[in-house]
């Protein structure tokens, strides 16, 4: 005869299937919102032919993006969460009848990707969403936004003396040196960070070696207040992340990690050249601050694209000349300066502007110049008008069509902000290929987002949030 469980039999057999069921300790909202978000990926990454198989890479970058969705600035925060959300760590990839991913797993896959890989990742998912018409070239806008690492320099209760000196750098920076030897051979290594190096400006000595201030980490400068009055700036030790935005859709379409020493306007053509290479920049409108107001890039956006570009002027330290209508400066003495020929150097062209009692033999200064009395032939004082003869003077910045124009940039501000909300303002961790994946990772999943939102037709495609309560 069979024997009829108990009733506390029967309570440990019902307790057992539903500690089993994973979805009764995940919200039903969580679960629809990452099933979406993950059905709408496709992509696979090589993995090693010999070797443990380990975790799949396809796994790991879906938990990124939980991370990013999440809004967690710490990894133990994301292991926490995917053990208390197994459901997900299924929709994930990973096998939930296994550990998953420990802390040093995660880090260790942040340090080893390589970040050609997830590049691509990303180029797909552009192209995609301008397949479907949501992503469109027409209008695009380039923007840096400092990334600060994981060092006590930047923490501003840190008692650390220099903090911002340019040659105390963070002792755990790995630096990378090119060593040419006698020989001719060239190797690239890694010197300790406890190595004693000799600063020379430029270079690092260490002893019969050649060593290039390639470092991963560097000291990098952004404003601290939006007033146009205010001049306020913050020193910190970290990278910036140039992003590539399609000011319709407030999507990335590009993105590049450098150190924080780089400038903006040294990365913008390579940046454009490497996104036309996914979406066509041909008759573009190219949208940036003042950072940017350099001739090659009007050129490149000019000639290469055939778009134009509009970037305000900057000043750069020039002096506002008073001037009469005819364009004559006027001197110190208040009189209408005379023409003397024009010069030519570093690719501009300037119209000189002398005393006009210059070659007066009776006359004398008025205000008593400090050149009138200093016996050359040539006397007097001497003003300098650069002749708009380029593309970049060409440009009207005070017509209606510019200033309507350039307020399309301030998608690019919008975009930093929710890059920012991710917890990539700062980061947790301190090399340089972390920090490039970890940003990458950041715009992976925004794209992401927005391509769950349109497949399953939500309205908004920019906030994880809005997709999050539609499902």
């Amino acid at each position: 005869l069979e024997r009829k469980p108990t009733r506390k039999g029967l309570a440990a057999i019902y307790r057992q299937e539903i500690i089993q069921d994973v979805t009764l300790f995940t919200s039903q909202s969580a679960a629809m919102f990452y099933d979406k978000l993950f059905s709408s990926l496709d992509f696979t990454l090589p993995r090693a032919a010999t070797g443990r198989r380990g975790f799949p890479k396809e796994a790991m970058v879906c938990a990124f993006i939980v991370m990013k969705c999440e809004g967690f600035t710490q990894i133990t925060d994301l292991v926490d969460y995917l053990d208390n959300n197994l459901l997900i760590a299924h929709y994930c990839g990973f096998n939930i009848m296994k550990p998953l991913p420990s802390y040093w797993t995660y880090d260790r896959f942040l340090k080893k990707m390589d970040n050609a890989a997830l590049k691509e990742i990303m180029a797909a998912q552009v192209k995609k969403l301008y397949e479907m018409g949501i992503v469109d070239a027409s209008f695009i806008g380039l923007d840096s936004t400092p990334v600060m690492a994981n060092t006590k320099q930047n923490n501003p209760k840190s008692f650390a003396k220099n903090k911002f000196s340019k040659e105390n750098h963070p002792k755990s920076d790995p630096i990378i040196q090119c060593t040419l030897s006698t020989t001719g051979n060239n190797k690239i290594s890694k010197v300790p960070p406890s190595t004693s190096l000799k600063w020379t400006g430029e270079l690092f000595l260490l002893s019969d070696f050649l060593i290039l201030t390639v470092l991963d980490c560097a000291l990098g400068v952004h404003s601290a207040s939006n007033q146009h009055n205010e001049r306020r700036y913050e020193f910190y030790w970290g990278y910036k992340s140039h992003v590539l935005v399609d000011c319709i859709s407030g999507l990335p379409l590009y993105e590049l990690t450098t150190p924080g020493n780089v400038a903006d306007s040294s990365v913008a053509a390579d940046i454009l050249a490497a996104a036309n290479q996914t979406v066509s920049l041909k008759e573009c409108t190219f949208l940036a601050d003042k950072g940017y107001d350099v001739k090659s890039i009007y050129n490149t956006v000019k000639t290469v694209y055939e778009g134009e570009a509009f970037i305000p002027l900057n000043p750069r330290g020039t002096k506002d000349l008073k001037a009469l209508p005819a364009g004559n400066p006027v001197c110190e003495a208040g009189f209408a300066m005379h023409k003397d020929g024009k010069t030519t150097d570093n690719g501009r062209t300037r119209q000189k502007y002398c005393c006009p009692f210059r070659q007066s033999k009776t006359s004398v200064c008025p205000c008593n110049h400090k050149n009138w009395n200093n016996g050359k032939k040539n006397r007097g004082c001497t003003k300098y008008k650069t002749v708009p003869d380029d593309y970049r003077l060409s440009v009207d910045r005070s017509c209606l069509c510019f200033k309507r124009t350039y307020a399309l940039r301030t998608e690019c501000e919008r975009y930093n902000s929710r890059f920012k909300s991710t917890g990539q303002e700062r980061l947790w961790v301190r090399n340089g290929t972390s920090a490039a994946n970890l940003n990458t990772l950041a715009h992976i999943s925004a794209l992401t987002v927005a391509l769950a939102a349109v497949l399953h037709g939500s309205h908004s495609y920019r906030s994880a949030k809005q997709l999050r309560r539609s499902a």
